[in-house]
C-alpha cells in the first residue's frame, strides 16, 4: 500500500529477523487483539533434524559424529554432524533426541516437518570381524559364540562385542586363536541354556 493510503487503522508489521512466512492466523480486514499471533515467520537458512536414538545406543553418540538423513520418499541424502544431544529420555518413546543442522540453501531444500531415516556414524573400522547378532550369547560370566566341532559338538569361544548394525555384531580384537569359519546362529541360546543348567547342577551358580 502506498504511503499516502496508510491510515491510523493500518500498522506496519516487521519481523525481528529475515525469513519466510510459514503461517497466517488472520485475514484481510480482521481486527486483532494485543498479543494474538498474526504471522508465523521461520528462518529456513538452517534446518534442524531431530533424530530419536534408542537409550541403549545413546551412550555411543557424541558431538561432531557424522550424520546422514534421507527423507521419506526421496532419493537425496543429506550429510551433516551431531550438533546437540538431549539430556533426558522421552517419557513416551523412551528415546533420546539428537539434533543435527542442515543448510537450507543447498541444491535440494529440506522441507519442514519432514519424516525420514537417519544414521549416526559412532565409529569406523576399516576391516572388522563380524558375526550375526544372534550368535553372541551371555553365559553368565562372559560373551561367547559357539563354534561347531565335528558333527554334533560345539565349543564356546569368548569374544568382546563391538559395534552393532544391520543385524550383525563386530568382534573386537578378533577371536583368541584362529578365527572360525562357522558359528552357531539359530539355536545358540539353547546351547547357552545348557551351559547354565550344567553350572546349576554342579553348584557353580
Amino acid at each position: 500500500m502506498p504511503p499516502d493510503a496508510v491510515t491510523s487503522n493500518l500498522l506496519p508489521l516487521r519481523a525481528p529477523f529475515a525469513g519466510v512466512v510459514t503461517g497466517r492466523e488472520v485475514v484481510v480486514g480482521e481486527l486483532v487483539d494485543e498479543g494474538k499471533p498474526i504471522f508465523e515467520v521461520a528462518d529456513v537458512s538452517t534446518m534442524w533434524v531431530a533424530l530419536a536414538v534408542s537409550k541403549e545406543d545413546a551412550s555411543r553418540v557424541a558431538i561432531g559424529q557424522p550424520v546422514r538423513f534421507r527423507p521419506d520418499g526421496a532419493d537425496v541424502e543429506f550429510e551433516s554432524r551431531v550438533t546437540w544431544i538431549g539430556t533426558a529420555v522421552d517419557d513416551t518413546t523412551r528415546t533420546l533426541e539428537v539434533r543435527t543442522e542442515i543448510p537450507g540453501d543447498g541444491p535440494v531444500a529440506l522441507r519442514a516437518n519432514t519424516f525420514g531415516m537417519g544414521s549416526i556414524e559412532v565409529g569406523r573400522v576399516e576391516a572388522a570381524v563380524v558375526v550375526p547378532s544372534t550368535s553372541v550369547q551371555w553365559d553368565g560370566a562372559r560373551w561367547v559364540v559357539f563354534v561347531p566341532v565335528g558333527d554334533s559338538s560345539f565349543v564356546a569361544r569368548q569374544v568382546e562385542p563391538g559395534l552393532r548394525a544391520g543385524g550383525h555384531l563386530e568382534i573386537r580384537g578378533g577371536f583368541a586363536g584362529d578365527a572360525p569359519t562357522h558359528v552357531v546362529t539359530t539355536g545358540s541360546h539353547l546351547l547357552k541354556s545348557k551351559i547354565l543348567l550344567d553350572r546349576m547342577e554342579s553348584g557353580e551358580l
